[in-house]
């Protein structure tokens, strides 16, 4: 945040400071990256330099009205924070000059904050040599923004604890049916991508909720940032359940034979964990402090797919491997079946990531952003193919649901790669927990003053109630079918469809249009029939095995 601020503090003219508002003329529209405008390319000006590192700057920071007489209001509300560190005007405050804009008019907050680029200054700017080398610098693949710190940052969105019960999907569906949905998944994740990014270059807006209220207004956009809310409540639902199903089993081994047994049980320990340790880990006011956990998360997720593959391939097997039949069209019955294919789309939802990583992307585009999801969807699939067929090898009919309780802490590789894995877990629970309470703070108490106060209590509710959800439900594939057939299907292919079409002209049936309006209502009818199967074998899990 405060790196932000200073950006947006230096890149005002001479003579302007960040308590003043500029001029109406130097709030900049987005460039039109359709035509090259802020690409860094020269096809904006070519042979001039200047003019393309000026199309390339943030927005000016905005203050708050003046008063009658010139004089400016101290304010330093959440509201205001929020504007200083956001780096773009969002769609609710498209008139900056209006008395509406910093009093008390209601708007949504976005979830999803698109990160200020690091661009040169106004009043810093050299040389034209230099502000070329400062252009040719940042084209490097794995600098900022490149192509393969790109992959790497929507790979680190992809993959995560949905994988944990990829084994038991595969060992329902089978090999043949759970490869073809694997596939299927990533081909769609690809598309619809591309169709946000198509949708995003016509509106010229940074964020998934603009777009929403955008192409269907406001009561809809409150209805996108609630899925969205319900998404990150439901993840960290799923994250408690998977570090307890890494330490109760320590716990119980450490403590069975001591008057303390009891502190070992699931409850106990997802309480201790969730107000002891995951929300102190939660209270950072910015999500910038723990931007490290990407790059760690996927070293850790990499760790446990090899320590998979070692106990299937290169150790003595633990029970024997389930009949080529059943290996390969699965042993669940109709119900399963349909419970456990949310679970693959659940490991591709990164949508929401898209229109921050394409911002800070080196020469936005859709070819250059289709080469960075296609890179991230084959590393992807690679990892989950692994690990699914991995684990449904080594452990046969007796895999559980989540595949860290197949894997035991016996041998000292085990015993890490849990403990890192549940350290990843725990990095990873913040990043679900800050956009859920600075909506729900942003949502309630926009004009209030920040109060470190009002963020302890906030988060201590959230992370309580997931807590209490957590310790209710009976295990994590329940979490990860409800999620991936209500919430992954409606941001990840109902919304980039519906959002094509509402933004495209002709008829649904078109030439144009056919294969998206097909993908809206197959996604529909889809997330429809597997919320309801996933709810109902939650409720009656007899069905599992009608």
């Amino acid at each position: 945040g405060s790196v932000v601020a200073l950006l947006a503090e230096a890149s005002l003219p001479r003579g302007t400071s960040s308590t003043t508002p500029p001029p109406p003329s130097q709030y900049r529209a987005p460039p039109d990256m359709s035509r090259g405008e802020g690409s860094g390319d020269g096809r904006t000006a070519r042979g001039n330099p200047t003019a393309v590192l000026l199309g390339r700057f943030p927005q000016p920071r905005i203050g708050s009205p003046r008063r009658a007489g010139g004089e400016r209001p101290a304010d330093d509300s959440v509201r205001h924070r929020y504007l200083n560190r956001l780096g773009y005007t969002p769609l609710r405050f498209q008139r900056p000059d209006s008395p509406r804009f910093m009093i008390g008019d209601s708007y949504n907050p976005s979830l999803t904050p698109v990160q200020t680029q690091r661009y040169p200054s106004y009043g810093s700017m050299g040389s034209l040599a230099t502000e070329e080398k400062e252009v040719i610098d940042r084209t490097h693949p794995l600098g900022a923004g490149g192509m393969a710190s790109s992959t790497f940052n929507l790979l680190g969105a992809t993959v995560g604890a949905g994988a944990l019960a990829l084994p038991y999907a595969f060992c329902i569906c089978g090999i043949f049916a759970g490869t073809l949905m694997m596939i299927l998944a990533a081909l769609l994740c690809i598309y619809t991508i591309r169709l946000l990014i198509k949708c995003r270059n016509m509106t010229k807006l940074c964020s998934y909720e603009d777009l929403a209220q955008h192409c269907f207004g406001r009561r809809f956009a409150r209805f996108v940032e609630a899925n969205i809310l319900i998404f990150c409540f439901g993840t960290c639902v799923a994250y408690l359940i998977a570090i307890a199903d890494i330490v109760v089993p320590i716990a119980k081994e450490v403590l069975h034979a001591t008057a303390f047994s009891e502190l070992g049980s699931k409850p106990v320990v997802i309480g201790v964990l969730a107000i002891g340790l995951l929300t102190p880990l939660s209270m950072v006011e910015s999500v910038n402090e723990l931007i490290f956990a990407n790059m760690f998360g996927i070293f850790v997720f990499v760790a446990l797919v090899s320590s998979v593959f070692y106990c299937a391939f290169l150790s003595p097997r633990i029970s024997d491997p389930p009949p080529l039949s059943d290996a390969i069209f699965g042993t669940g019955s109709t119900w399963g079946i349909m419970s456990a294919v949310p679970m693959i789309c659940y490991s591709f939802c990164c949508h929401i990531n898209v229109f921050s990583i394409y911002t800070e992307l080196q020469r936005p585009s859709i070819r250059r952003m289709s080469t960075v999801v296609c890179a991230s969807c084959i590393v992807a699939v690679s990892l989950y193919m692994i690990l699914a067929v991995s684990g449904m090898y080594q452990f046969g009919y007796n895999t559980n649901e989540d595949i860290l309780t197949n894997l035991g802490h016996n041998s000292p590789a085990m015993a890490i790669t849990q403990l890192l894995m549940a350290a990843n877990i725990g990095l990873s629970f913040p990043m679900n927990v800050y956009p859920s309470r600075f909506t729900l703070e942003m949502l309630l108490f926009s004009d209030a003053k920040p109060s470190a106060m009002r963020r302890y209590l906030m988060t201590l509710s959230f992370v309580g109630l997931a807590a209490i959800v957590a310790i209710a439900v009976p295990n994590i594939t329940t979490v990860f079918s409800i999620l991936g057939g209500s919430s992954a299907v409606l941001v990840s292919f109902v919304l980039p469809a519906a959002f094509y079409l509402h933004l495209t002209t002709g008829s649904l049936v078109s030439t144009q249009n056919i294969k998206v309006s097909i993908l809206l209502a197959m996604a529909i009818i889809f997330g429809v029939v597997t919320t309801g199967s996933s709810i109902a074998l939650a409720a009656f899990p007899e069905l599992a095995k009608s």
